[in-house]
């Protein structure tokens, strides 16, 4: 009886090769994804910040952020308010009385400004993050 083992080297080699660098894609993906963890929640703040005071502060508590979902090659983090009628305080509405429009209110735009505010930094972010993984990566 005997037992016979093939190992092809060259195709282990290669094997390891993109595995390590599927770890390492894998480190700089974590790390990416920390950081929009983290933009989200500065998004949430600047965005209260730039939230109308009403009277009960519900819109300004309404603003949440997600978690992080991968969708394909995109990754996701979700930010909403769950207050009714955000919408119509960040885009505008008419002002009706007894059925006739006397008026129209313009959007604040809180989202969309603290959003462009956010995605500045988070460029910034991303790159130094990825630099910083990528040095520890590669050893220098």
């Amino acid at each position: 009886m005997s037992f016979n083992v093939r190992f092809n080297e060259k195709a282990f080699v290669k094997f390891a090769e993109e595995f390590e660098d599927a770890v390492k894609a894998e480190q700089i993906i974590s790390q990416t994804e920390k950081v929009m963890v983290e933009t989200a929640g500065n998004a949430v703040r600047v965005i209260k910040k730039l939230t109308p005071d009403g009277k009960t502060h519900a819109l300004r508590r309404g603003w949440s952020a997600g978690h992080l979902k991968r969708v394909g090659k995109t990754t996701n983090v979700d930010i909403w308010n769950s207050v009714r009628y955000a919408p119509f305080v960040e885009f505008g509405h008419r002002m009706v009385v007894h059925g006739k429009t006397v008026g129209y209110q313009p959007g604040k735009f809180m989202m969309k400004r603290g959003i462009n505010y956010v995605e500045k930094t988070f460029e910034r972010e991303v790159g130094k993050v990825y630099n910083e993984e990528l040095k520890k990566i590669m050893g220098d």
